[in-house]
């Protein structure tokens, strides 16, 4: 029996040198099969004791092939990276300075609405009088809730008793019944709530055409992970805590709707929409503003909406609740820095060209750069000639950590149709320790002598030296005479590397200031 397993094994193992597929057993039984086991284990073939962990492990690959393919998907371009939002940040500032841990109810809607999320018309109003001049503008029957602090607070976990209090009162058409509302409401609000501050009230119209799935999404923070954003379901009658996912910003709408699709509402809305796929971009572009939000102001805390609801221009938000507090958290994944882009100017041509960190949906326009450069432009950048670069390919290149890598590139509006052309592209690749970066660069062809090639390896030395990196490294062919002229006038030291047969160039960008550095440059330098 032994025998017999050993001539098996010899057999499998043969069969999986001899193709590109993966390859894992089942090999049942104890010690009449260890030696197979054995067999396997030296030839590197996975080999388990049940098929149920076979099957185990066969999907953990499954799993882990299509989180890989999910996180090179190019995502839709959604967030409006250019706008000034300014106003915005003063208001948290604003509120900071006063003294507070929490926007009002009037600011929260005003932040969200500036950053596009759809909100309902909303009238605020100090005490029953006030809502009572609001009804009278239109006499259209109303909604009212009352505000006070701890509803301006995100998050809040209510007592049993508090889970039956009733903050809004709806459909009221008339002053009696407005004037009987806003007293059943104060009385509401002291019995619950005693210790939280009044206010006033939020009038809105009724009917404004909102429903749907109710969904609760916001922000909020993780003692290691810094900001989160969080997803799931609305309402009194379900534990909401049991659905709620998590993602780390920053979000893009792949990311968006990944997070989305792992909530059972998501399950849900597909099943009860009249429109589910625009109900799903719909929260999925939430999301997305939602994680930007918090990069753009990261004093924010805390932000919830519940619920989020939906009418024919998408996604709305019905209360919002705001935290804020004055020690800043910043996302553990480096956002897009956008304070890097700069406008530029060529000389030659008088083209404007916008220079700026790479971005993930640029792969359509970095594919098409690379595959319509020359085959020796191809070989002075990647060492080889290269006819065709997949997708996976160009995926890797624009799908970067801002932390350790960064990639510059030149786009242009195109001169003969709509969007935007790269014509040129600079990447770092940084150590660790900051230690060194190793460039690359490469200019279109078609704009050699513009003088991209100066503003983009320019643009990258100062973004390192600012970083404090000590030193820029990089190979150049030999053969390859614009790059290193262009790297001698950049004040690199060239040297021919025997050993590799290509040129050495080194920058200084900071002096070593420890002793472990110099000693490690000194070694690399060898």
């Amino acid at each position: 029996m032994t025998e017999d397993s050993l001539q098996i094994a010899d057999a499998v193992v043969q069969a999986a040198k001899g193709t590109r597929l993966n390859v894992f057993t089942c090999w049942l039984g104890q010690s009449t099969v260890m030696d197979a086991r054995d067999e396997f284990y030296q030839a590197g073939v996975p080999s388990f004791f049940s098929p149920e962990k076979a099957v185990m492990a066969f999907m953990q690959h499954v799993r882990h092939q299509r989180v890989q393919r999910l996180l090179t998907e190019t995502p839709e371009s959604f967030t409006d990276h250019y706008a000034d939002r300014s106003h915005t940040r003063r208001v948290v500032l604003k509120a900071l300075r006063a003294g507070r841990n929490h926007l009002s109810n009037q600011e929260a809607r005003e932040l969200t609405a500036d950053y596009g999320i759809n909100t309902i018309d909303t009238m605020y109003c100090d005490d029953m009088e006030e809502v009572l001049e609001a009804f009278a503008v239109e006499r259209r029957p109303v909604d009212i809730t009352i505000i006070h602090e701890q509803a301006c607070q995100p998050f809040v976990k209510l007592s049993p008793s508090q889970r039956r209090y009733k903050g809004t009162m709806q459909k009221l058409n008339g002053e009696p019944a407005i004037i009987d509302a806003c007293r059943y409401l104060m009385e509401e609000y002291r019995l619950h709530f005693p210790n939280s501050g009044f206010l006033g009230f939020a009038v809105q119209y009724s009917y404004q055409h909102v429903g749907g799935v109710e969904f609760s999404v916001g922000i909020t923070r993780d003692p290691l992970f810094g900001p989160l954003v969080v997803c799931g379901a609305s309402g009194a009658e379900i534990n909401v805590t049991t659905d709620r996912q998590i993602a780390l910003p920053p979000l893009n709408m792949v990311l968006a709707r990944e997070l989305l699709r792992r909530t059972y509402m998501y399950k849900l809305l597909k099943e009860n929409s009249l429109q589910p796929d625009e109900d799903v971009r719909a929260v999925s572009e939430t999301l997305v503003t939602l994680s930007q939000i918090v990069i753009d102001i990261p004093e924010i805390q805390g932000l919830e909406i519940s619920p989020l609801l939906f009418n024919e221009q998408g996604a709305v938000a019905v209360n919002i609740a705001i935290s804020v507090c004055d020690q800043p958290s910043q996302p553990i994944i480096q956002a897009y820095p956008r304070e890097l882009e700069e406008w530029i100017v060529l000389p030659k041509s008088g083209r404007r060209v916008i220079i700026r960190p790479v971005l993930a949906q640029d792969e359509p326009a970095h594919r098409a750069f690379h595959e319509l450069q020359s085959p020796e432009s191809i070989r002075y950048r990647f060492f080889q000639y290269r006819k065709h670069f997949s997708r996976e390919d160009v995926a890797q290149m624009v799908q970067i950590d801002y932390d350790r890598e960064m990639v510059f590139i030149a786009n242009a509006p195109r001169e003969d149709a709509e969007g935007e052309e790269t014509l040129g592209t600079v990447r770092t690749w940084t150590d660790a320790d900051n230690l060194q970066c190793e460039f690359a660069v490469m200019v279109h062809d078609k704009m050699k002598g513009e003088g991209l090639g100066v503003a983009l390896m320019q643009k990258m030395i100062d973004y390192c030296r600012a970083r404090g990196t000590v030193e820029m490294v990089g190979n150049v062919l030999p053969d390859n005479r614009p790059m290193l002229q262009l790297a001698e006038h950049l004040g690199f030291e060239v040297k021919y590397n025997l050993e590799e047969e290509v040129m050495d160039l080194r920058l200084v960008l900071n002096e070593p200031e420890k002793d472990w550095q110099r000693e490690r440059l000194g070694k690399s330098s060898h």
